[in-house]
């Protein structure tokens, strides 16, 4: 799973292919940190090049409970990309 989303980055190249590359829980605080790398296309990450960009976010325990409630599922986790700015209209891709 990844999500398509056309995001300029610093070369003056668009990312539109993100994957989640990096999901970690704080079981002492009950936060999480998602990390998400962006490719010009899904053919560049296959082929096994380094993302052109990477998107970091802390979760706060009060949204983990919201939004992965039972674990850090990886669909749940893009579901909660989806409502953050950088993401609002993305795509499954």
């Amino acid at each position: 799973m990844a999500l398509f989303k056309q995001i300029g980055t610093d070369y003056g190249i668009v990312a539109s292919y993100w994957k989640i590359t990096d999901v970690a829980l704080n079981s002492l605080d009950g936060t999480a940190r998602v990390v998400v790398s962006g490719y010009p296309d899904r053919d560049i990450r296959l082929a096994g090049y380094l993302p052109i960009k990477t998107l970091q976010y802390s979760v706060s325990a009060q949204d983990v409970q919201i939004y992965f409630p039972s674990s850090l599922d990886i669909v749940q986790v893009y579901g909660y990309l989806k409502t953050l700015g950088d993401f609002i209209f993305a795509e499954d891709a």
